[in-house]
């Protein structure tokens, strides 16, 4: 609870210009928190909060209200955005989200954005009755960046390292990637790094998913010597499934033998809390595509699922 009030904290006299400023307004809003400037290890200003451990609720309900308190008096609205939220439940759990919730309810020129990235996770915080966020907002589920949007983007910001990139390599990276965000970048900083005379070709490509690959796999491996053998069983079979095949089909579960499609059904929602398998419109995938790619080539080289 202490890092999420020094965060938060932290965020709000960061929004603020000017240091005297900000402190004075500061010192007046918070009266249970401590206050000073300092440097970071770049040598850049920055805001410095201490906590009584002792009174964490009350620091919590405080620094909670500051914000609104702000804006109300400066008759102006606001946003906070909690980033990656589902952490909370690794937070005091319920009882953290409970006083949030307790106070949020009440503001009336702050509005509140909560992104995540662990869909299962996040859904379960708003959806489930039991959960102080309860139908508490409006769900916004975030799609994937179409194809002719992230072209765009990557030659443009290849462009502006004075790299060229053709539009055969761009449309294999977005193959290997599947548009996601995240490793579309990891791939196009590798290209970056491998690219002879500033000119990205698409034969690059598969070396930069061998390097990547490579880079990943002592992590890969590790995950996967946690794993169940129904468990590895059951991502080889979405690894292999092509678009639109279910891994329910009779040849996937006759091939490990699994007598019911309930048996790969349960090593399906184990690989979803473990956050290995995305579920969307009734269509599992896994979530890592690196991480697919590298259970078919495992998978390719004769190795054993056991």
């Amino acid at each position: 609870m202490a890092e999420f009030i020094e965060l938060y904290a932290r965020a709000i006299a960061e929004a603020l210009s000017g240091y005297e400023k900000a402190m004075k307004l500061l010192k007046g809003l918070f009266s249970r928190l401590y206050l000073s400037m300092g440097v970071d290890a770049m040598g850049n200003p920055q805001w410095n909060v201490g906590v009584d451990r002792n009174r964490e609720s009350e620091s919590l309900d405080e620094v909670l209200m500051t914000f609104e308190a702000y804006l109300k008096r400066i008759k102006k609205a606001g946003v906070v955005v909690f980033d990656e939220f589902q952490q909370i439940s690794e937070t005091n759990g319920n009882k953290m989200e409970a006083r949030l919730r307790s106070a949020i309810q009440t503001h009336e020129h702050v509005s509140y954005i909560f992104v995540g990235s662990r869909k299962h996770l996040m859904q379960d915080i708003f959806s489930n009755p039991n959960r102080p966020f309860y139908r508490s907002g409006k769900i916004f589920p975030l799609g994937k960046i179409s194809s002719d949007d992230f072209a765009s983007f990557i030659r443009e910001r290849f462009g502006s390292a004075k790299f060229a990139i053709s539009n055969k390599a761009i449309n294999a990276v977005l193959e290997a990637t599947e548009t996601h965000p995240y490793y579309t970048q990891y791939l196009c900083h590798i290209l970056y790094d491998i690219a002879e005379a500033n000119r990205v070709r698409e034969e690059d490509i598969p070396r930069a998913l061998d390097l990547l690959i490579s880079r990943e796999a002592t992590a890969y491996m590790n995950t996967w010597d946690l794993l169940t053998l129904r468990q590895r069983q059951a991502l080889v079979s979405l690894a292999e499934t092509k678009s639109g095949e279910s891994p329910f089909r009779h040849e996937a579960l006759q091939r490990f033998g699994m007598s019911q499609p309930a048996v790969m059904m349960r090593a399906l929602n184990s690989l979803l809390e473990k956050d290995l398998v995305d579920k969307e419109n009734g269509t599992y995938q896994i979530t890592d595509v690196f991480f697919k790619r590298w259970i078919r080539t495992y998978i390719s080289q004769g190795l054993p699922l056991t």
